[in-house]
């Protein structure tokens, strides 16, 4: 029995040709997108003028939340109308519509819109996205042109990827400080919103903390405004998780909160790190791998700033490959971070553009637009000044996460403004009192900013905080001192300063006593602060001030770390130049090994380049560092750097380091040179360099050569200044070469006067005004005063000084002299302790020998060391000149011990 066919249906009949081709070419083009990860789906439901909806996955199969559209056309005749190049090449191919309405619908449709032709005989499929922009009229319709070059396969796969992202958009970020929750977003991203953008997460501090509990919201509120918030919400909470229960939590998340928490408040390493190692070593499962990039990169973030740079690598690679794309790049970009600071520039670009492409998709994620910016910036910043590179960091780094952060470091500062205001309305010390919260917040905007790999952003805000709190701590030890040394006057009742407890200074702090640990202790941490995250400027200028007027222990205390801290492409030059500024207060194994740090780097320098990427002069700046070490150095420290500094005069093939390599041979100790002595005369009077060749044969002469002595006499007699410096003396000048010197400098201060009056200043140089004052009362009957009353229209209080020094037997001066020894400023303290030395009598009255030895025991160095310089000139039958150089042989400056010692070099 044979069926019977369908009512109303013909039996056998055949499907046309077009219909089979359309078929095939959407299955093949789907196949083609199945190749790339990428999830098609054939609309056989609607003719909607799609063919295939495209779930986008990226090259690790992860699935991206964004979908595209596709309209599939397969045949030869929609390849006719070729476009050809100049060499006859194909180009592309225009695909025409008479009508206006399909290229209409795909333009406007919601989801971004492929145009897919298909190639049956070679089976290649190219693609066009549909935009207003693409799209061509033709007069009688309108067109559009698919580039050869677009093929459906992997070398197309980012651009497809960038065709995904465009129909991401960002969030609406206004209004969000009110309703911040941690249900704001999806759980799996609450974490990483936490750490990097609180503001969705966050409760304002006037709404509570009741609104919803969770181990996201704490976290990130530690991180806001560090511990003192953090307390606040823990005391004010009532819950027993956050008041010491939570680190034994069965709960992850409250495990991870408590290791927060104490990294936060405390430093403390050891329980992220624990929590990190254990996630990575139990790979986990049920779609909790974000649980891994947030331990991780915090964590490593926490390696980082204790500069154990192959640790934080280590923790980073652990975390894996299998993260979730925003995770997986925000590892990446921290990556990229470590490798920057170890100088492997090429593979950290590589790792911060991988971390971009993948964040292409997540406009809509704020966290993304962070971790993003980041890598925009590491990659400008590693690169050079491209107008395009500059340009693309500029526009990446505007992001919500970024605007936030500004928004903290602006509350901090406003927060310190007021409180100056307030203190000087009351007549207070304008930094007498540390504002907790204001640094706190300066704290977590740095904070975020590392964890969002901006390490630059991260090192501004924390070289804000540094400076508030150096200028504060600073201000509480001096405090600490002076209500130390108002208590044992008090105690001594009527009696002299004399009588004041060996140990404590009139206007500055003895090396012996330990008055405002705290302070000291804050001191040393913003100078470590600035040093490991390179803020170079702003270490220099507070390294030179504490150095010179105290307190120099915690200055002492951030270099000793320093030179055992690895070289990296950030703190190489504020290392160096915290040698140059403080290396005198090394003791004599770490001055030796940051001589033999600097010697390797000058010799070889290719090493160092290669891991540090510096951007200033690997040359000048080691000299510089060379310098400020070696008055700690050993004698066999200084033999190597004769040896270095002879080899380079030999060469002579630099002439760059005629400006660096003077002052670097004026610090080395004159034994060094004379066991050398044949050889660095010959290398001195066969020198180019006038300066160099005179600054050589000076440190011969300081060790008792008499060749060396007579070469400089002579060059001296015809008017060479660098002679009459390295005789050190211009009492050894003959009345001929001072008259010409003083002709000369007399002339130098004419024309500096008249630079002046024309608006134009130089720096550096030939001081003639300093010059012409010491040949002046070298040789009074020679003098020519009135250029130098003209220079110094703004009086130099130092040089002042000097001069009255020479007139201290007055009672009325040596009175003013002493009261100047307690001034504020310890340039004015030290020229006036140098003048009382310099101009006393024997019997030295008390009150004067009272105030030297004060000044002797500052714990600042520049004090100290005017006194040293000017002990010796001191009378020998002083009956405290033993005393006053005893002190000076205690202090921690080498340089101070060195003139205790009546040694004039290191």
């Amino acid at each position: 029995m044979h069926p019977l066919p369908l009512r109303g249906v013909r039996a056998f009949v055949r499907a046309s040709k077009q219909e089979r081709t359309g078929s095939s070419g959407v299955s093949r083009v789907m196949a083609d997108f199945s190749d790339l990860n990428w999830g098609p789906v054939e609309n056989v439901r609607h003719d909607l003028g799609i063919d295939v909806y495209l779930q986008v996955r990226d090259e690790r199969r992860f699935n991206r939340a964004a979908l595209v559209m596709a309209q599939v056309k397969t045949g030869a005749s929609y390849f006719d109308e070729a476009a050809k190049g100049k060499t006859g090449d194909i180009t592309g191919w225009w695909y025409p519509e008479n009508g206006a309405d399909h290229f209409e619908d795909w333009v406007q449709h919601g989801l971004p819109h492929l145009l897919v032709l298909h190639d049956p005989a070679t089976r290649i499929s190219y693609w066009v996205r549909v935009t207003k922009d693409a799209v061509t009229s033709t007069g009688k319709g309108f067109k559009i042109f698919v580039p050869v070059t677009q093929r459906v396969d992997d070398t197309n796969r980012g651009a497809l990827l960038d065709v995904a992202a465009s129909a991401k958009i960002s969030p609406a970020l206004q209004g969000t400080s009110f309703i911040a929750s941690a249900r704001a977003v999806a759980p799996s991203r609450a974490l990483r919103h936490a750490l990097l953008a609180p503001r969705l997460i966050a409760p304002h501090p006037n709404t509570g903390y009741n609104a919803l509990w969770s181990p996201r919201r704490p976290s990130h509120s530690s991180r806001r405004v560090a511990s003192q918030t953090l307390e606040r919400f823990v005391h004010e909470s009532h819950n027993p998780k956050l008041a010491g229960a939570a680190a034994t939590s069965r709960d992850w998340g409250w495990q991870f909160f408590a290791a927060y928490r104490e990294l936060v408040t405390t430093g403390g390493r050891g329980p992220i790190l624990r929590l990190a190692g254990a996630l990575t070593r139990r790979r986990t499962q049920n779609g909790q791998a974000y649980r891994i990039g947030a331990c991780a990169v915090t964590a490593a973030v926490a390696l980082m700033d204790a500069e154990l740079w192959d640790e934080a690598q280590a923790v980073l690679l652990a975390a894996g490959e299998d993260l979730p794309p925003i995770d997986h790049a925000w590892v990446l970009v921290q990556r990229a971070v470590v490798l920057a600071e170890q100088g492997d520039l090429e593979a950290a670009r590589r790792l911060a553009a991988t971390a971009q492409r993948t964040l292409n998709l997540d406009a809509d994620d704020v966290t993304a637009g962070a971790i993003g910016a980041a890598a925009a910036s590491l990659i400008f910043e590693t690169t050079g000044w491209g107008v395009d590179e500059f340009s693309h960091a500029v526009t990446a780094s505007d992001t919500a996460a970024a605007w936030w952060r500004s928004q903290t470091v602006s509350w901090a500062l406003g927060d310190h403004d007021h409180r100056a205001f307030e203190a000087w309305a009351n007549y207070d010390d304008v930094d007498d009192q540390h504002l907790d919260t204001a640094q706190n917040r300066l704290h977590g905007a740095a904070l975020a900013a590392s964890l969002a790999g901006a390490r630059g952003s991260a090192a501004a805000t924390l070289a804000v905080r540094a400076r508030h709190d150096l200028v504060h701590h600073e201000v509480a030890w001096r405090s600490t001192t002076a209500s130390e040394l108002d208590n044992a006057i008090g105690h001594a009742g009527t009696e002299l300063v004399a009588d004041v407890p060996a140990g404590t200074a009139v206007g500055g702090l003895d090396a012996t006593a330990k008055p405002g640990q705290d302070a000291a202790n804050g001191l040393e941490g913003a100078l470590d602060e600035l040093r490991r995250y390179g803020r170079y400027e702003d270490l220099e200028l507070a390294t030179r001030r504490l150095w010179a007027a105290g307190p120099a222990m915690p200055v002492r205390a951030a270099l000793w770390r320093s030179v055992a801290a690895p070289w990296t492409h950030t703190n190489a030059h504020a290392k160096l130049t915290l040698l140059h500024r403080a290396g005198d207060l090394l003791d004599t194994r770490l001055a030796d090994e940051a001589v033999q740090h600097c010697l390797n780097v000058l010799v070889d320098p290719t090493p160092f380049a290669e891991r540090v990427r510096p951007t200033f002069s690997i040359t000048h700046y080691a000299h510089q560092a060379l310098r400020g070490v070696l008055a700690a150095a050993s004698d066999a420290a200084h033999d190597q750097v004769v040896e270095y500094l002879l080899q380079r005069v030999t060469d002579g093939d630099d002439p760059g380091l005629e400006d660096s390599l003077p002052p670097l041979m004026a610090c080395v100790r004159p034994l060094a040179v004379t066991v050398r002595a044949e050889v660095a005369r010959t290398a001195a009077l066969n020198q180019r360099s006038v300066r160099l060749s005179a600054t050589m044969l000076g440190a011969l002469l300081a060790g008792g050569d008499r060749h060396a002595e007579s070469e400089l006499m002579r060059r001296a007699d015809d008017g060479d200044r660098h002679a009459v410096v390295a005789l050190g003396s211009a009492m050894a000048l003959s009345p001929v070469a001072a008259a010409a010197l003083i002709e000369r400098d007399a002339i130098g201060c004419r024309q500096l006067i008249a630079q002046a009056r024309n608006g134009s200043h130089s720096f550096g140089g030939w001081d003639s005004a300093r010059a012409l004052t010491v040949a002046n009362l070298t040789f009074p009957a020679l003098a020519k005063w009135e250029p130098v009353v003209e220079v110094v229209l703004d009086p130099f209080v130092a040089e002042l000084l000097g001069v009255l020094g020479r007139r201290a037997q007055d009672p009325v001066i040596e009175g003013a002299l002493v009261m100047l020894t307690s001034d504020p400023q310890y340039h004015v303290r030290a020229a006036a302790a140098a003048a009382l030395i310099r101009g006393a009598t024997s019997p030295m009255p008390d009150v004067v020998e009272e105030a030297v030895l004060a000044a002797a025991r500052e714990n600042g160095c520049a004090v100290p060391l005017s006194v040293g310089q000017a002990l010796q000139a001191a009378p020998e039958t002083w009956p405290r000149l033993d005393t006053a150089r005893a002190a000076l042989a205690m202090h921690i400056s080498a340089q101070v011990r060195a003139a205790a010692d009546g040694r004039c070099g290191p």
